[in-house]
């Protein structure tokens, strides 16, 4: 009551007194507060939370208070009445919900926010039936024709706060009896656009608050708008679009995440793409050009769909991000695969469309731009090229991506597809261009492709001036001289460039750098420099190639007089320049490049030309002059040979070196021992060990000592006088054994570990164990001993 009272006071002193608009400010806003600490489970004013019981319910109470249609007057008693004469803001349609917007719309937005975003809340079922409007069935609800509904829906407000129940206008119930279910959400921003519509020329800021609440819920799918209340809200999220690129996109993500969460007959299309293309947001536009059907039947929907698809490719292309632009491929292929099944004039009229943004195609990206051609479009390659010739730089582009096979890095298949289907006339067309664009690439192309007409060619090189490109153009046509002295006197002229150049940039860099201006003069010296520099490397390096094809070929008639040539060039270079009469620092730049220019020529000659050869050109040739013009030469020429012996003798030493390893490695496997534990299946190992004291051994030794083992019988034991003697000497021979073995025990583990010579039944005998074999062996041949050697005495 104080809140409407107050009201009342300040529409009647507004202007006049200001303590009624405070007082009716300190009413209201207390109303806001303790509504949205209602809502957002608070007590008011101390801000704790409230019992879980008592929350869906106070929720629900307070919002079906807020949106009582009629004004209800509680006396003292506590009884309600709509009696009493009701005037001014009490007699406002919806005056509760009215009072609050008119104090602070967004305050009241933000606090029904509040109870629509609550987790836990349930709504009631919609009450509205939303007529579709034409045949294809969309959402046309304007305001007056939504009237009628709220009508309907006012009798189930008046009892909102008696009983806690409602009846839905379809006769059903639509709350529960507890009272927990709040009103219908559509029914709510119904009766707030009831409220804020018929204000918005008045009131904008409360207009502006309203649409975006509207758009809020629209994208969560709770609620619907009309076509007109729709517009609006995309009017409104387009009406000042940010400058700042940041900004901008998230305020475009906003408006696509709404585009894509109503149905595409809740709008207007053509009205949304008016305002939306205005605010050049391309993204979202896109999304709408891409709604457009595929199966068209008449010229007029032909034409707007060909519109739809053009403008669709424009939003691509005019987009901020390059992998964004990119898609525009994929679409086009997309697109291309649905039309198949299109009629021909549709296709005919969008391939059109196509051809026209080729050359914007070309301009992103020439090999995926032929990667497409090459996919859908390789059939009309003919009226692709043309429609490209009005744009020579993006011609060019389009024919070097395949040409120079860039395309194949991407696509072999479609690097190999495009080249076959190019035709000589084709061909020629991209030498055209490439002489007008990129002349230093002429020399590469002739030199390594053979499908053109040489003599065509070189009146094209003549007109362009491209030196290294007619000169081996001239060579093919069998005029080797011609060709040489052609690529020496452009050489001499950019000797004569570079001169020049260095003279203006030095003397620039001498001059103090002021600004911008003087950085930006200086940089575009030095990249002059560097250009004239690297043109005469590529003419040297066409003379050079020259001669090394004609050398070896023709060598009864030019021999290495080729080669000369391009050297007295280079030596005479200094005088015909007057580097002398040039400052000293200009003379050492240029000189610098010359004497690089005579280390390249030389390291290309001693691979041709004989020393013998080049000492005589010196000795000969230039024996008037100086031997210190000729040091840099001299230097170069034995600093390449140095660098070849060098190579040479590293060369040799790496074979020595492996040779040496090899030949060890074959050693250690010659000299490996092998643990032979089987022969044929047969184990080398007895079972039980044998006594070598039992084993009798003798060894007769025939003529010309030829040597033979035999092994007789166990000797189970040994009697007789003659027998006494020998097992004595074999005692004694046992004894020097176990001594010698004894000897060896500090090493022994050492030595087996080793490798040796000696195989495991070896080295078992040592420990007096003997093999199986060796029991049953026989008689066994040892071949001739060698000369008898006094080595010491035997005693027994």
């Amino acid at each position: 009551e104080g809140v409407f009272d107050a009201a009342e006071e300040c529409d009647i002193y507004r202007e006049r007194n200001r303590t009624t608009l405070n007082r009716f400010e300190n009413y209201g806003l207390k109303a806001l507060l303790f509504i949205q600490y209602s809502l957002a489970n608070k007590t008011f004013p101390q801000g704790k939370p409230l019992p879980e019981d008592r929350i869906l319910t106070l929720r629900a109470q307070l919002l079906r208070f807020l949106i009582q249609e009629k004004y209800v007057h509680e006396t003292k008693a506590g009884v309600e009445t709509n009696l009493q004469k009701v005037e001014g803001h009490r007699a406002a349609p919806f005056p509760y919900l009215t009072i609050l917007i008119l104090l602070d719309a967004q305050a009241v937005l933000d606090a029904l926010a509040l109870a629509l975003d609550a987790p836990g809340a349930t709504f009631a079922e919609s009450t509205y039936e939303l007529t579709s409007v034409g045949s294809s069935g969309g959402w046309e609800i304007e305001v007056d024709a939504d009237r009628d509904a709220k009508t309907k829906d006012s009798a189930l407000i008046k009892n909102g706060r008696s009983n806690n129940s409602f009846e839905s206008t379809t006769g059903g119930d639509n709350y529960d009896d507890d009272g927990s279910h709040c009103p219908d959400r559509q029914l709510l921003v119904g009766i707030l656009s009831s409220i804020v519509l018929p204000e918005a020329e008045s009131q904008p800021s409360t207009m502006d608050a309203f649409l975006d609440f509207m758009a809020k819920y629209l994208v969560k799918g709770v609620i619907r708008a009309p076509k007109s209340l729709t517009f609006s809200i995309i009017s409104r999220m387009v009406r000042f679009p940010s400058r700042i690129p940041a900004a901008r996109r998230v305020e475009q993500e906003k408006l696509i995440a709404l585009l894509e969460a109503l149905p595409p007959n809740s709008y207007d299309r053509e009205e949304v793409l008016s305002v939306v293309e205005g605010a050049s947001m391309n993204r979202a536009a896109l999304l709408l050009h891409k709604l457009t059907d595929v199966c068209v039947d008449s010229s007029a929907d032909r034409k707007r769909h060909v519109h739809h698809f053009v403008r669709a490719i424009e939003c691509y292309l005019e987009d901020f991000d390059d992998d964004f632009r990119r898609d525009v491929y994929d679409y086009i292929k997309n697109e291309s695969v649905h039309l198949k099944g299109g009629s021909d004039g549709t296709n005919e009229l969008l391939r059109k469309a196509l051809w026209d943004k080729i050359p914007m195609l070309v301009q992103l990206d020439n090999t995926l731009t032929a990667q497409m051609v090459a996919e859908m479009f390789v059939d009309y390659l003919d009226e692709v090229l043309e429609s490209l010739a009005v744009n020579e730089s993006m011609h060019f582009k389009f024919l070097h991506s395949i040409v120079s096979g860039d395309l194949a890095k991407v696509d072999s298949v479609a690097g190999q597809v495009m080249n076959t289907n190019l035709t000589d006339e084709h061909r020629y067309a991209y030498l055209v261009l490439l002489a007008q664009f990129n002349p230093e690439m002429v020399y590469h192309y002739l030199s390594s492709n053979d499908s053109y007409d040489a003599e065509e060619c070189l009146k094209l090189c003549q007109e362009h001036e491209i030196a290294d490109a007619s000169a081996y153009l001239l060579e093919r046509m069998g005029n080797v001289t011609s060709a040489l002295q052609l690529i020496l006197q452009t050489l001499e002229g950019r000797m004569m460039t570079l001169k020049k150049v260095v003279r203006a940039s030095l003397s620039s860099v001498e001059k103090p750098i002021r600004g911008t201006a003087g950085r930006k003069e200086r940089d575009a010296g030095e990249e002059r420099k560097e250009v004239e520099i690297q043109g005469m490397k590529q003419m040297l390096m066409a003379a050079l190639e020259l001669c090394e094809r004609n050398y070896g070929s023709e060598q009864n008639e030019h021999g290495p007089r080729l080669w000369f040539n391009v050297l007295d060039r280079l030596m005479g270079a200094r005088g015909f320049l007057r580097l002398s009469k040039e400052l000293p620092h200009h003379a050492a730049v240029v000189s610098s490049v010359l004497n690089d220019l005579l280390q390249i020529t030389m390291q290309r000659m001693v691979s041709n030309v004989s020393l013998p050869d080049l000492v005589q050109k010196i000795t000969t040739d230039h024996r008037s002059h100086r031997l210190g013009e000729f040091r840099e030469m001299i230097t170069s020429m034995l600093r390449t040979y140095n660098c070849e012996v060098e190579v040479c003798t590293s060369a040799t030493e790496a074979m020595h070196y492996d040779v040496r390893t090899m030949s060890l490695e074959k050693m250690e496997l010659k000299i490996r021992g092998a643990h032979v534990r089987s022969i044929m299946g047969k184990s080398l190992r007895g079972k039980t060990p044998y006594d070598s004291s039992k084993l009798s051994r003798i060894i007769r030794i025939g003529v010309d000592r030829d040597a033979i083992a035999e092994e007789s019988k166990f000797v189970e034991s040994v009697d007789g006088g003659n027998d006494s003697a020998v097992n004595a000497a074999i005692n004694r021979l046992r004894n020097k054994q176990i001594q010698r073995q004894a000897s060896k025990q500090k090493i022994q583990g050492r030595a087996r570990s080793s490798l040796n010579m000696m195989s495991r039944v070896d080295m078992n005998y040592e420990d007096g164990e003997l093999s199986e074999a060796a029991m049953h062996l026989g008689q066994r041949h040892i071949g001739l001993l060698s000369e008898p050697m006094n080595v010491g005495s035997f005693r027994v």
